[in-house]
């Protein structure tokens, strides 16, 4: 392989390797703030779980390293929508988990420079840039330089790919389907459904599985994943621990009630009313004639 790809690959996987402890890390800070939860108080993930997490990162890389600069010019041997067709919905919920973290990581690394808002095309445009540029712009301390940043992914004419509509995409067969996960009472016919679980020593815990089971119980084929009010089992990383440290410490007991809504989905909502509030107050400075940086309850 040539130098420089290789190059490339390993600076990725340093990108990787620091977002997948701080997802973890983020994730176990928030499980140990349930006190009906034996948890010890720092946290090391077993061999398992660490792949679990830096897949899921690369699986969202690839996905954007393959659609993003799509046009009607370009093709594609196979559809977007279908990348995802053959992975069972609990490693589809591990990618909604990571798009959910890097999507609240660009909110707080940009928080200076852009305001937030549910479905803000700007910010889906942000994460197209991929892991890569949202760690440089965590990173950077300076404003000027992250403004830079931002400023340059609207420069490259990306295509409109939807990594959160293609996760979320079923077949036509499964949108009218009633049928609840609860209705398997045999957990090997709910398996059976999906591909199997992949024969290397490391995929083989099925601690993801079991999450997804119990958190999904009473809901249909349509609905078996991204749903909103497991928005904060996502935070939690919920579909990502072994088995073994999910029954030691009374989390697929937590797992069966969804909590509510996470950092990421409360911010949403104060963010629109605060956005709103900007425009309406830069509004009224622009049309006195007045230029400038601005900030909350400061004109200098």
């Amino acid at each position: 392989m040539p130098v420089p790809l290789l190059r490339r690959m390993g600076l990725i996987y340093g990108v990787i390797h620091d977002l997948t402890t701080d997802f973890a890390s983020s994730a176990w800070t928030c499980l140990l703030k349930n006190e009906e939860l034996e948890l010890a108080g720092s946290l090391v993930l077993s061999p398992s779980e660490y792949l679990r997490f830096c897949r899921a990162f690369y699986r969202v890389e690839l996905y954007l390293c393959l659609f993003r600069c799509r046009t009607r010019l370009t093709s594609v041997p196979f559809g977007e929508h279908h990348f995802f067709s053959n992975q069972p919905p609990w490693e589809k919920e591990q990618l909604i988990s990571v798009l959910d973290f890097l999507e609240l990581k660009l909110s707080k690394g940009s928080t200076i420079v852009i305001t937030t808002a549910e479905h803000n095309q700007f910010r889906q445009l942000l994460l197209l840039q991929g892991v890569d540029f949202i760690h440089s712009l965590i990173s950077e301390s300076s404003y000027d330089d992250k403004k830079a940043l931002l400023k340059s992914a609207f420069l490259v004419p990306y295509g409109q790919a939807n990594l959160y509509n293609a996760l979320i995409s079923r077949p036509e067969s499964d949108l009218n389907n009633i049928v609840t996960v609860s209705d398997y009472a045999d957990e090997d016919d709910l398996e059976a459904l999906f591909p199997p679980i992949e024969s290397h020593d490391q995929n083989t815990d099925k601690g993801p599985f079991e999450a997804w089971r119990v958190a999904f119980n009473r809901f249909s084929t349509c609905m078996w994943v991204m749903l909103t009010d497991n928005s904060e089992l996502r935070e939690w990383a919920y579909v990502f621990w072994d088995l073994d440290r999910m029954e030691t410490s009374g989390m697929l007991e937590l797992f069966e009630y969804a909590p509510g809504y996470s950092e990421l989905e409360l911010a949403c909502y104060d963010d629109i009313d605060e956005m709103r509030e900007s425009f309406e107050e830069r509004s009224k400075i622009w049309r006195k004639g007045g230029s400038g940086y601005w900030s909350k309850n400061d004109e200098s």
